[in-house]
């Protein structure tokens, strides 16, 4: 069965809907936070937003990836991180998420990645089953904490 979707790079053109879905999946970040973030992700060479569209190129999903040295729980960098990743709900089921990590996985590999790794929040539970599914491992568990200087 062919897809329905198709993940590409994202533009800014796409930047207004890109916006729409962050603001599903990252709370508490206003506009300004959201546009400012979506252009370095844009122009950083270490970062990439790559998107689902469907049929009728509607943004039904994507995923934001970075390359760090340093995670905790890994060997060393160059590190695949995934920062970011959503699907509508409409639009969940149908195998779209697994499509962008694999794009995300082609990208860290190309970087010279032998790792990855991501987060979840200590209360999204459906996030870290997704996580686990997806063939990642638990490393462990923290609440971090900052200190303004």
């Amino acid at each position: 069965m062919e897809s329905v979707w198709h993940v590409q790079s994202l533009g800014p053109d796409q930047f207004a809907a890109w916006k729409a879905l962050r603001n599903a999946l990252y709370s508490g970040l206003d506009d300004e936070a959201h546009e400012r973030e979506m252009a370095t992700i844009h122009a950083a060479p270490d970062q990439r937003c790559f998107a689902a569209l469907d049929a009728q190129r509607r943004l039904v999903g994507f995923i934001e990836a970075s390359l760090r040295n340093i995670v905790d729980g890994c060997d060393a960098g160059p590190i695949g991180y995934i920062e970011g990743l959503y699907v509508t709900p409409d639009a969940r089921g149908m195998g779209i998420g697994g499509d962008l990590v694999a794009h995300a996985v082609a990208w860290f590999r190309q970087a010279g990645c032998s790792e990855m790794a991501t987060d979840a929040e200590l209360d999204d539970s459906e996030a870290q089953d997704y996580w686990r599914k997806a063939g990642f491992e638990e490393t462990w568990r923290i609440v971090q904490f900052r200190r303004a200087l």
